[in-house]
């Protein structure tokens, strides 16, 4: 396919070697992956999408234009929150387009609301003349995930780039499957990540400075109050793995007094945690519920809750934390969980190591032999979201992040 693409003139005798060079240089897994991709780059095709898309954006409107970058569109944490930047990014005056490297759902909003939208899987191995082809009607670019490294590396050597990393701890395993990203970390000047805590994990790879914007939730609140003399509710919530400590969370809650508790699993239950799931179905006041998809229903059944846990091995900026603490609810969360700032220890929740079952255990007691506190410390977490969690708050916090990394001097 090279030596087509080569021969048709499309990729000059110099980009040739240089391709070749780059591949030759990385190691096998990098290597194979970046020539697969290249074998299945249709120059031809890329090129007529670039040019529809762009001729599409030219014509929208004559607002500072920001091209958003996503690996998928599904309905899922990141994605989301490039919806929500485009939203806030159209508010301010910008002109947000949308290139996904693959299909979802979410592309179907993002058309409805009127984002300029593409689908273009090897845009990190587009050649340097169709990249600023793409990019010749833009003023800067945002590249969500840490699965976008390799555009955002190259790109900001044309616009003003921002790399939004919603990876935490997980960005050991990216690294595993592709070394590339250390360099494209070491390089990338602007980043942008949701918690402090997955910022520390970014800093082992780079000398820029990180900025912080804690995700929000849309404010659902009413007020509610614990029934008396009833059981502790707590609750996990997402799609449970190993990952998000839906082993450490049932053992903990097996080892309290019998009847003191009820242990609510709201969230479909993937592979790893199927064996969790067998020893447990069946436990005395563990519930296991599916996922909940309408969102009245969803807040409806978590203000029946009491006590939400998050004890994840890793988790960058939980939404269901944020949630917890909008609804006005007590939190038990991880270590590994980036939203401590939603904590104020034994005052509203509790952050635990992640993995000990016994220290999980001994705050869920903590919170039966204290039932009558609940509602106090609820109300905390409700005052901790206000002040850092809001959809306000973050709309602020990232346009302040766009003021600071596209300074009006460059191209926005």
């Amino acid at each position: 396919m090279l030596q087509k693409i080569y021969y048709k003139g499309l990729l000059t005798t110099n980009k040739l070697l240089r391709t070749l060079h780059l591949i030759s240089k990385e190691n096998f897994r990098t290597r194979r992956n970046r020539y697969r991709s290249l074998l299945s780059l249709n120059i031809p095709e890329a090129s007529h999408l670039i040019e529809t898309f762009t001729q599409n954006v030219t014509g929208n409107t004559r607002a500072p234009r920001i091209l958003l970058i996503t690996p998928d569109c599904s309905f899922t944490g990141a994605p989301l929150v490039l919806l929500k930047v485009a939203r806030i990014l159209k508010k301010h005056g910008y002109a947000p387009s949308v290139i996904s490297m693959t299909d979802g759902p979410l592309k179907e909003t993002f058309v409805k609301e009127g984002f300029p939208f593409s689908l273009l899987k090897n845009i990190n191995v587009l050649p340097e003349t169709l990249l600023t082809s793409l990019c010749k009607p833009f003023d800067a670019c945002i590249c969500n995930t840490v699965l976008t490294h390799a555009a955002a590396r190259r790109l900001q050597n044309i616009l003003p780039t921002l790399l939004y990393i919603h990876e935490a701890k997980n960005l050991y395993d990216h690294i595993q499957m592709d070394p590339e990203i250390k360099n494209s970390l070491a390089a990338v000047k602007n980043i942008l990540t949701p918690s402090e805590y997955s910022a520390r994990f970014i800093n082992e790879f780079t000398k820029s400075e990180i900025n912080i914007c804690h995700n929000s939730a849309d404010d659902s609140y009413k007020e509610t109050s614990r029934k008396e003399n009833t059981a502790v509710k707590f609750t996990i919530i997402g799609a449970m793995s190993l990952r998000k400590g839906i082993d450490v969370c049932c053992t903990a809650f097996a080892k309290l007094p019998e009847g003191s508790a009820e242990l609510h699993v709201i969230g479909n239950i993937t592979d790893s945690a199927a064996p969790t799931y067998e020893q447990y179905k069946k436990y005395p006041n563990i519930f296991w519920h599916s996922a909940i998809s309408d969102q009245i229903q969803k807040f409806e059944t978590f203000r029946e809750m009491d006590v939400f846990l998050v004890p994840s091995r890793d988790d960058c900026n939980p939404l269901v934390a944020i949630e917890a603490a909008m609804l006005g609810k007590p939190l038990i969360i991880s270590s590994n969980v980036g939203t401590a700032y939603l904590i104020e220890e034994g005052k509203n929740g509790f952050i635990t190591s992640t993995g000990n079952i016994d220290a999980l255990s001994e705050k869920m007691l903590w919170m039966t032999k204290h039932a009558d506190k609940l509602d106090q410390m609820g109300a905390l977490s409700r005052k901790l979201f206000l002040q850092t969690s809001t959809n306000d708050v973050y709309e602020q916090n990232f346009i302040n992040v766009i003021n600071k990394v596209f300074p009006k001097n460059q191209k926005v």
